[in-house]
């Protein structure tokens, strides 16, 4: 009996020996979560889901066609693109040929009007010479009058062939002008295209980033509404802790210090880590209503504000992953590395796996985190 008595003592004596060197340094809190930033894939149109590609929770990669569904209005829409982007491009070539056309037309009126000219040129000198003769006596009348005539039809002539020169270099210019408008409403039916291509490509919803699909809530043949929520992807490989301290216990934890992890789904195995960062407010400030205690009674009641922890590569990759064979994080990821095995990340698949995490109260201490 006295032995049973002196074992108790002596663990006693042991255990206010460690609170007194080590323990009293670490605070630790139960009220922590294995969590990932998860992304909810949703559709863009409302249509009818046609396929589904990956079973559940099966490991996707970024691009991966998740969804198919109904694409064939927008099929339609792309091909009447592309049918009037091809109109309006052999409008554009026949207008080219327009212009061509016409700039012949302006150099065939440019000749005439020199043809028109050099015969006023004529006309006239016939003019001035019969003047001259009519006026010594020498020519008759008549002749005079008709070289006055022809005179008087070449200037006719050269203002005739002046305003179809002028016309047909104005055609010349409006038919060019409206080439720039036809080649400005291929360009804007090449962005039509574009648009009705971009509609066409969302009719397949894709991961945005790598991680696990999980949480499906539509079947093959559902109706979609625009903005619905089909499923989620979870990036097991970006996993961290987020445990709720007591804002008593905050007083000397900073970003950067060390921490011990225990997981539920792990048993007895610890994993070592650092903070990543420190909540700047309670849960309750970030609510719909958050509370406001300026008036009636008041209770004072001590605020848990998260903080993150994320587990460091080694250890994940050595108590986790070597001893099963599985592959582990490349060591390119700093010191913040994620769990990323195969294996292993499937145990953290539930978003709410407790885990307890103490900190060393001496700043850049070390930190523990335990079951």
């Amino acid at each position: 009996m006295m032995g049973v008595f002196g074992l108790l003592a002596l663990a006693a004596i042991g255990y206010g020996v460690y609170f007194l060197l080590v323990g009293r340094f670490y605070v630790s809190t139960d009220d922590a979560y294995v969590r990932a930033n998860n992304t909810t894939l949703g559709a863009r149109w409302r249509a009818t889901s046609r396929r589904i590609l990956p079973a559940d929770n099966a490991i996707v990669h970024t691009g991966d066609v998740i969804f198919k569904i109904d694409d064939g209005d927008y099929k339609i829409a792309v091909d009447a693109a592309r049918t009037r982007i091809a109109t309006q491009q052999a409008t554009i070539d026949r207008i080219g040929r327009q212009v061509t056309a016409l700039v012949s037309a302006v150099e065939q009126a440019s000749a005439q009007l020199a043809s028109s000219e050099a015969a006023l040129k004529r006309a006239g000198l016939d003019y001035d010479r019969q003047q001259a003769l009519s006026t010594k006596g020498f020519a008759s009348r008549a002749t005079f009058e008709q070289s006055e005539a022809g005179r008087d039809q070449g200037v006719a002539a050269v203002k005739a062939a002046q305003a179809a020169y002028y016309a047909a270099r104005d055609n010349v210019e409006v038919t060019k002008a409206q080439q720039a408008e036809a080649q400005a409403q291929f360009a804007e039916l090449q962005t039509t295209l574009a648009k009705a291509e971009r509609d066409l490509a969302f009719t397949s919803v894709r991961a945005p980033v790598d991680g696990t699909f999980s949480n499906r809530l539509v079947n093959t043949g559902d109706f979609i509404q625009a903005g619905q929520r089909l499923a989620n992807v979870v990036p097991l490989n970006d996993v961290f802790i987020d445990a709720n301290y007591k804002e008593t216990q905050l007083k000397r934890i900073r970003p950067g210090q060390p921490v011990t992890i225990k997981v539920d789904a792990y048993g007895l195995r610890k994993f070592a880590g650092t903070v990543e960062s420190i909540s700047p407010a309670a849960g309750s400030v970030f609510t719909l209503l958050p509370p406001d205690n300026a008036t009636g009674n008041f209770t004072k009641i001590v605020q848990r504000l998260p903080g993150s922890a994320f587990a460091c590569q080694r250890t994940w990759r050595s108590r986790t992953c070597c001893a099963r064979g599985c592959r582990s994080t490349p060591p390119s990821i700093p010191a913040k590395a994620r769990p990323t095995p195969k294996r292993c990340r499937s145990r953290f698949a539930d978003g709410e796996t407790s885990a307890v995490i103490s900190l060393k109260r001496r700043a850049m201490g070390p930190v523990q985190v335990q079951d």
